[in-house]
């Protein structure tokens, strides 16, 4: 149960960038930010500021799902390494389709629009691999790499290393799922 959790907030943390896009495109007030009568702010800083307020909650989100799984799930899982290549520009593809999607929705938030966003977001889950890239966790520092194990197994591992070139192996990893796998601080 635990882990069927995580998965579902590695996901959301993942689709959230979709729902920040819709959030900008469809140019939604945020409270306490859009206040002009009590707040004397240009236009033009009020749109920064609103949009860096939704990007920090975002990132945040991130962190905080990376930050509770390090805590809460169990590292016991080693891979030995045979190949690997990073990941992002195979999964960045994707993502940016949704963002695509997110822009032909010309009606706001409506019933049909929440319906539709609420479908992506199954679709989302039901592509595991796909659905724990989150281009949000590159700012936390984290990379995606591709790795190819001795036994010919391909999973995605997504950690803070820099240079993987001569790595040999993985040790203490946290299970996602089967082929994904979150080594959190390494230093």
């Amino acid at each position: 149960m635990k882990t069927l959790l995580f998965r579902f907030l590695f996901s959301l943390s993942s689709f959230s960038g979709i729902l920040l896009f819709l959030v900008i495109n469809r140019n939604v007030g945020v409270p306490y930010v859009e206040m002009p009568n009590i707040i004397n702010i240009s236009p033009t800083v009020l749109f920064f500021v609103k949009y860096l307020i939704i990007l920090f909650i975002v990132i945040l989100f991130a962190k905080s799902v990376l930050w509770i799984s390090e805590k809460s799930l169990e590292k016991s899982d080693n891979i030995q390494v045979k190949k690997i290549k990073p990941a992002e520009g195979i999964f960045l593809p994707i993502y940016i389709g949704l963002f695509v999607i997110a822009l032909s929705f010309s009606d706001g938030f409506s019933t049909q629009t929440c319906f539709l966003i609420l479908f992506l977001f199954v679709l989302w889950l039901l592509f595991e691999s796909i659905s724990y890239f989150n281009p949000f966790f590159l700012f936390c520092g984290y990379r995606f790499y591709e790795i190819e194990s001795d036994n010919n197994l391909t999973v995605m591992i997504i950690t803070k290393r820099k240079d993987l070139k001569k790595i040999e192996s993985f040790t203490n990893l946290i299970r996602i799922n089967n082929f994904t796998f979150l080594e959190y601080s390494y230093e």
